[in-house]
């Protein structure tokens, strides 16, 4: 889902992430804020003090959506479930589920922490704006702090619409769920729910773009595309948890054909090695032990003209948990261990002894045949 991110700190053991789409969205918030609607609603204040407080405004809504998806992770927590983090991106902000809820209970306290949480925020903003706003009118702080009161507002009320993955849609499928003993299901309608929604805010977003609100109507139609493509893609990452539940790394690793030494060139590595195994990555043994890893990634590294004078020690992955993983492994958990090592393939090992490698297309290529025989 996410781009780039940067981690900015860590509360109640949750990190906090930030995408770099957050960026646009900040930027877009705030001459929003600066240039429109404080302007159009408190006349007459000097241009200095509308980006102030457009710049306040942006730190709030960072902060709003921060305590909204943590109300769903320490909800979850509390459940049972692990917690991944936080990252706020272009859409809003997501708290990142190490796995699905296990049952219809623990799926509604998670969904409804979110909104429960911006609907306090906005009660806390209303009384803080009520205490400190003047008799004769409204001051600049108050213009703010009133402002925040009705995003989170208005953040709870969107969140509650009844299209998954949306707090709403989340609370429907729990319901469908409990209703019918049925997970699957639940999720296939509350996902077409997401769907419709989606459509309903891109047509919403033309009507308003040919209106003459082309800005309001292109940010319609973006989160339009985006609901539709979170629902739709809800779904079938629960129909690959489903097909893959029993697959383990050992199950799809291709059986160890070749180890290389780490004292051999480049050179030969590729002419005697890549070329004639084709592996997309060699365990590097020393003295029957698994020390490290080469592949094309670190072989792209060297210049050609230098292949003959440097050796796979030089140019080696050193061994971690990143590039090794256990025979009984999911395929699921080893995908994600692709992803997140930015690697070709790990190697399938057990106490360092390589039993064969793994790659990210033989994952796919068998979620891709489960799917399609399958999934009806």
């Amino acid at each position: 889902m996410f781009g780039h991110s940067v981690s900015l700190f860590r509360i109640f053991g949750f990190e906090i992430r930030v995408d770099i789409t957050w960026a646009f969205l900040a930027i877009l918030i705030a001459v929003s804020l600066a240039r429109g609607f404080f302007p159009a609603t408190y006349e007459g204040w000097p241009t200095v003090t509308y980006w102030w407080m457009a710049a306040v405004g942006i730190v709030g809504v960072f902060m709003s959506i921060v305590l909204h998806e943590l109300a769903h992770s320490v909800a979850a927590r509390f459940m049972g479930l692990q917690m991944k983090g936080i990252t706020l991106f272009l859409f809003g902000g997501v708290a990142e589920m190490g796995d699905e809820p296990k049952t219809a209970k623990t799926e509604l306290v998670m969904a409804i922490a979110g909104p429960i949480m911006s609907l306090v925020l906005a009660g806390l903003l209303f009384a803080t704006a009520n205490v400190l706003r003047p008799e004769d009118g409204v001051t600049p702080l108050v213009a703010v702090i009133d402002y925040l009161g009705w995003l989170n507002m208005i953040v709870a009320i969107f969140n509650m619409v009844p299209a998954f993955p949306l707090d709403g849609g989340r609370v429907l499928r729990a319901f469908l769920w409990w209703l019918k003993g049925d997970k699957r299901s639940a999720t296939l309608y509350a996902s077409r729910g997401g769907e419709l929604f989606g459509l309903l805010l891109i047509g919403l977003g033309i009507f308003a773009a040919i209106s003459g609100a082309f800005g309001q109507g292109l940010w319609y139609v973006l989160i339009g595309m985006f609901v539709r493509w979170a629902a739709r893609s809800s779904y079938q990452q629960l129909e690959v948890r489903r097909v893959m539940r029993d697959v383990t790394a050992q199950d799809l690793m291709l059986p160890r054909q070749d180890m290389v030494p780490p004292d051999i060139s480049v050179a030969e590595l590729v002419q005697h090695h890549v070329y004639q195994f084709q592996q997309p990555v060699f365990p590097v043994i020393d003295r029957d032990e698994l020390i490290g890893t080469v592949g094309l990634d670190e072989i792209r590294v060297v210049p050609q003209e230098n292949w003959p004078l440097a050796t796979v020690r030089q140019i080696m992955r050193p061994v971690d948990e990143t590039t090794i993983v256990a025979p009984d492994t999911s395929a699921l958990d080893a995908m994600r261990q692709l992803q997140q090592a930015e690697v070709e393939a790990l190697i399938v090992a057990r106490d360092h002894h390589p039993l064969g490698v793994v790659s990210q297309s033989d994952i796919l290529k068998l979620i891709g045949l489960r799917m399609d025989l399958e999934t009806r």
